[in-house]
C-alpha cells in the first residue's frame, strides 16, 4: 500500500528536482528501495516471532531461518507490485489493482484450494502465481524432516502426524524449497526492473529526449 500511494504523490516534485538535475532518477529508485529493506525486516520479524511462538513451532534456528527468508522475499514482491502499480495508474485504480491481482494469485496459490484438488487449468495458473512458491517453501521450511509430530492427549487420532503425510495432502512432497526461493528471488529482479521501467517513461516524455539511467 505505502508503494502505491507513495510515488504519485511524490511525481510533480520528482519531476522538478530531477529536471533540475539534483539527481538521477535511477538514485531516487535506489534510495527509495533502501529505505523500505529495513521496515520490511521488522514487520517481518515482528509477525515470525508472535506466530511460531503462539503455534508451538519448533524453535530451531534453520527452520526460522527458513520461515523469514521467505516471509521476507514475498513481502518484497508485494511491495515490488506496489511500485510497479504506482508508477502506471493513480492511487485509486492501483489499490484496487494490487487487491485484484493479489486476490487471483491465492485462489490458485494452494491454500484456499490444494493442489491436488485443482483442474487441470487452475494447476498451470499456480505456476505464475508467487504466493503458490511462498506457501510451498514456507510448509517445506516448516515440515520438511520433521518426524512425527506429538499428538495431543485428548485426542486419539492425528491424521497428519507425521509430516510426510502432510506435504503430500498439500501437494507439496516433491517441490524443492531452494527452487522456490529462486523463483521469488527472480519475480523481485523481474518486477524491479519493470517498476524503473515504467517509472523512467513518464520522464522521457517530459523531458523530450532519451532519458538516461
Amino acid at each position: 500500500m505505502p508503494a502505491v500511494l507513495k510515488f504519485p504523490s511524490e511525481v510533480n516534485i520528482l519531476k522538478k528536482e530531477w529536471y533540475n538535475n539534483w539527481y538521477k532518477l535511477r538514485t531516487y529508485f535506489m534510495a527509495f528501495i533502501l529505505v523500505d529493506m529495513p521496515l520490511q525486516v521488522m514487520f517481518v520479524l515482528s509477525y515470525l516471532i508472535g506466530s511460531f511462538l503462539l503455534s508451538g513451532q519448533i524453535l530451531e534456528w534453520i527452520r526460522l531461518s527458513k520461515v523469514f527468508l521467505v516471509m521476507f522475499l514475498s513481502s518484497v514482491i508485494a511491495s515490488s507490485m506496489g511500485i510497479f502499480f504506482g508508477t502506471i495508474v493513480n492511487p485509486i485504480n492501483g489499490t484496487f489493482l494490487g487487491a485484484i491481482m493479489l486476490a487471483l494469485m491465492l485462489v490458485v496459490a494452494g491454500f484456499l484450494i490444494l493442489f491436488n484438488h485443482m483442474s487441470a487449468t487452475m494447476y498451470l495458473l499456480s505456476y505464475i502465481s508467487y504466493i503458490s512458491y511462498a506457501i510451498s517453501a514456507l510448509v517445506q521450511a516448516i515440515y520438511i524432516n520433521r518426524g512425527t509430530i506429538p499428538c495431543p492427549e485428548d485426542v486419539e487420532y492425528c491424521p497428519y502426524s507425521v509430516s510426510v503425510e502432510f506435504l503430500k495432502e498439500m501437494g507439496m512432497d516433491k517441490t524443492n524449497f531452494w527452487g522456490d526461493i529462486a523463483f521469488l528471488f527472480l519475480n523481485i529482479i523481474a518486477l524491479r526492473i519493470i517498476s524503473f521501467c515504467t517509472l523512467k517513461t513518464p520522464y522521457q516524455e517530459y523531458n523530450g529526449l532519451k532519458c538516461y539511467m
